[in-house]
């Protein structure tokens, strides 16, 4: 399961983070400070070395 690091910190910019899973066009990391769209508040955005996601 994901640690969701937002919940402690989120202001936090930056993060090393494991690759757990891999699926077609997919990733599952151990660590993210990445949140999710939900009750109408909107996704983050940002980049995976260098890739937006």
């Amino acid at each position: 399961m994901t640690v969701k690091v937002f919940w402690k910190n989120p202001y936090q910019t930056e993060l090393t983070s494991t690759v757990t899973r891999i699926s077609d066009n997919e990733v599952e990391l151990s660590h993210t400070i990445f949140y999710a769209e939900s009750g109408g508040q909107e996704s983050d955005a940002g980049t995976i070395d260098g890739i937006r996601v």
